[in-house]
């Protein structure tokens, strides 16, 4: 190629730093670097601020030694113009930037560093690669890409920078303000604090345009019925859910497992059916297709009360979290009573069998929907047609019958009755739900007219037809339950040992261990009951409400209810955690569970098998069998949604208690695009590992330490300062955390 074909090129190399001498023999830096390099023409102080001899192409002309010097910024910059100007690969070439790197190279990363010591002593350090592995660990890699992020930053000039997230949009923070009931005001002080344009936040024009945007979306609309505030659009609110979990990578697979505790696998779509004809009935698609779970509940509380309805989204981390939930309605001044739940459940019914009908896209697939139920023992009576636990046959998932009767003795014999640990009762089926919904809805029949031998405790129309096997045996409830259950047994038990005047005292010192040794008390909701953490507080420390007993009940007796117990705190930990299970860990479930009972119903005679501890004796671990946990499907976010209404009564404030309910629907609707799977997607870092806490250990100074009296410090604390010989308190030390 001659120099005249390029003229882009020729000019480049400035007068400086043009080498006119023919070439010579190279010395030894240059014959490193595989070529020739020209020696800079700058001496003195400025040979530094040049930089590093630049090699010049084949084709440079020779400039006379009088033109003028450039900078090394000015050469840098220079360089890299021509660099973009060149066209073909041969003027690229011309330009020689492998030589160029390698001089650059030369100067600034020596291949070895000499360090003279005082001594006299002269160390040299040379520089040796080694090859990195290619698996390492979780801190390793993390330090891998804190380097690269340093290294590149700092080749753009700046250093000790991390790179910042992406700014979230505007509809984000309209999602976020909703979820934590931040005002625009105070949202745009806090923008005009951080740098009012120049921060990520949004102005408020902005906000509001965002906001009127995602109101008028037909997933976010709200319909006012005589029930309540109902979301209008139920099948649009689930699809956008679901596709927010996916395009965050947050969607997991929820598959059944066989009796091995084997997945199976999800294998086929769902084809929605084009004759209008669905598939598969009940909310229940085959174990091999992929679908999703939702759960549906309701429950009555809050203050003001009002029946709150949500959905549950199980396939993500966390289900039972507030934000992970969908509000589906709010009605005010409404009972949990049969007709009342009929009402409410009764748009949202439609718009579930549209779903099951059509199946919801996730991603690349056509996903089925299978419906749970799930909420409070009452609730799920009334959802499923149940009479409830008064009936003769008080199970809503099997068909044993209360107790023995002469009138029943067919029956009872048929099918066997809960007192009876070792009979095995029939399961209900969804065919049975569907017979009666169409003979009461459709024939016009009555319970009186059908009998009990046919509608067996089915006496209402069921609102959503399901089968036994997605009923969710009431985990959280069962822990309330028995809790109270354990602990009016010690009542009980002294009144059968000691008579009904030391059992009424015993009452007494009882609520005293519970407030002061143990530290909970009852709530003024839930009906005056425990709480769930205040359930397991119980549980860990019921030794002692064993030790208040100790001079009261018998041997035999106090060794059955402390081993009692000791089987309750295992299987309460393992019903009520939000994780899939181990196959061992079930088997063990189911062990423990079966031992429980036989061990109430064995020591104390008097005990009669209720049904929530029939549930937890017989379709606890066969639900946890078939989904491989109990917790994760659990009513906890219902629960906590009163709690929130109470907390937040003041934001949603209105004319009237509907319009009220309106405002908490809308509300809740928009927070749904910051939900709380959402926001941790967006912090990868998490120090929290999941999985249950271990107990504290004894420890100098801490609450499980011993005092000189033989007395827990907690336990002293709790009781309060004494006063000591000199009448001044002693001083305790408060137990740290």
């Amino acid at each position: 190629m001659d120099n005249a074909s390029l003229p882009a090129v020729q000019s480049l190399w400035p007068p400086s730093h043009r080498c006119d001498r023919p070439p010579t023999a190279q010395t030894g830096a240059e014959e490193k670097l595989g070529g020739s390099v020209c020696a800079s023409p700058v001496d003195g102080p400025y040979a530094s601020a040049v930089g590093p001899a630049v090699p010049a192409p084949s084709g440079a002309a020779s400039i006379s030694p009088e033109s003028p010097r450039l900078s090394a910024a000015d050469l840098v910059e220079e360089f890299l113009t021509r660099l973009g100007e060149a066209r073909t690969p041969a003027e690229v070439g011309s330009l020689a930037p492998q030589r160029v790197v390698a001089a650059i190279l030369s100067r600034t990363c020596p291949p070895s560093v000499s360090v003279s010591h005082p001594n006299g002593r002269v160390s040299v350090y040379t520089r040796r690669p080694t090859v990195l592995k290619q698996q390492v660990g979780r801190s390793q890699t993390n330090k891998r890409l804190a380097a690269s992020v340093r290294s590149q930053s700092g080749a753009a000039g700046q250093r000790c920078t991390q790179r910042l997230p992406p700014r979230p949009t505007a509809v984000e923070q309209v999602g976020l303000l909703a979820s934590i009931g931040l005002s625009a005001i105070k949202f745009n002080r806090i923008r005009l604090f951080f740098g009012g344009v120049r921060s990520p936040m949004a102005s408020l024009p902005v906000l509001r345009a965002a906001r009127a945007a995602l109101t008028a979306l037909p997933a976010n609309e709200v319909s006012l019925l005589d029930t309540g505030a109902h979301l209008a659009h139920l099948s649009r609110s689930v699809e956008g859910r679901l596709a927010q979990l996916w395009s965050a990578g947050l969607f997991i697979e929820r598959p059944s497992f066989d009796p091995q505790g084997v997945p199976v696998p999800q294998t086929r779509d769902y084809d929605a059916p084009r004759d209008g004809t669905p598939t598969y009935l009940d909310f229940c698609p085959p174990a091999d297709m992929r679908d999703v779970h939702i759960s549906v509940g309701l429950d009555r509380g809050g203050d003001p009360t009002s029946v709150k309805v949500v959905m549950g989204f199980l396939n993500q981390d966390s289900p039972n979290r507030l934000g992970n939930t969908l509000l589906m309605a709010v009605c005010p001044d409404s009972k949990d009573k049969y007709p009342e739940v009929a009402a409410i459940l009764a748009p949202h019914e439609a718009q579930l069998r549209r779903l099951a009908l059509a199946g919801v896209v996730v991603g690349p697939h056509r996903r089925a929907v299978r419906v749970f139920v799930n909420s409070d023992y009452p609730a799920v009576c009334n959802t499923t047609g149940h009479k409830g636990h008064s009936s003769s046959l008080p199970c809503p998932f099997c068909l044993g019958t209360k107790c023995s009767s002469d009138r029943r003795c067919v029956l009872v014999a048929a099918l066997g009755t809960i007192q009876d640990l070792n009979a095995a009762h029939p399961p209900r089926t969804a065919a049975h739900l569907r017979e009666m919904r169409t003979a009461y809805q459709s024939s016009g029949q009555t319970p009186g007219g059908l009998g009990l031998d046919t509608h067996l405790s089915i006496e209402r129309t069921p609102v959503i037809t399901v089968p036994p096997s997605q009923i969710v045996p009431l985990p959280l409830h069962l822990l309330i339950g028995l809790t109270l259950r354990m602990l009016r047994l010690a009542i009980e038990a002294v009144t059968q040992a000691r008579g009904v005047a030391a059992g009424r005292q015993f009452s007494h010192t009882l609520a005293a261990v519970l407030s002061v040794e143990i530290g909970v008390e009852p709530v003024p909701y839930h009906g005056g009951n425990f709480i769930g953490r205040h359930c397991h507080a119980i549980a860990s420390r019921s030794d002692a409400v064993v030790r208040s007993l100790r001079p009261l009940l018998p041997a035999t007796w106090l060794t059955a209810y402390e081993r009692a117990w000791t089987l309750f705190r295992g299987l309460m930990s393992t019903l009520n955690r939000a994780a899939i299970v181990p196959p061992a860990e079930q088997r063990q479930f189911k062990i423990d569970a079966r031992a429980f009972v036989r061990l109430l119903q064995g020591t104390f005679p008097w005990v009669s098998i209720s049904p929530k501890l029939h549930v937890l004796f017989s379709h606890t671990w066969e639900f946890m069998g078939l989904w491989g946990s109990t917790g994760l499907y659990g009513e906890q976010a219902i629960e906590s949604w009163h709690g929130f209404y109470n907390q937040n009564a003041a934001r949603f404030s209105a004319e009237t208690p509907l319009l009220s309910c309106r405002k908490l629907v809308q509300t809740m609707a928009l927070s749904g695009l910051a939900s709380d799977a959402l926001r941790r997607a967006k912090a990868t870092i998490r120090k929290r590992r999941h999985g249950p806490r271990k107990p504290l250990g004894q420890g100098t100074g801490g609450c499980d330490t011993i005092s000189p009296g033989g007395e827990s410090v907690w336990r002293l604390w709790r009781r309060g300062p004494r006063t000591g010989p000199s009448g001044r308190p002693t001083s305790l030390m408060r137990p740290t955390r």
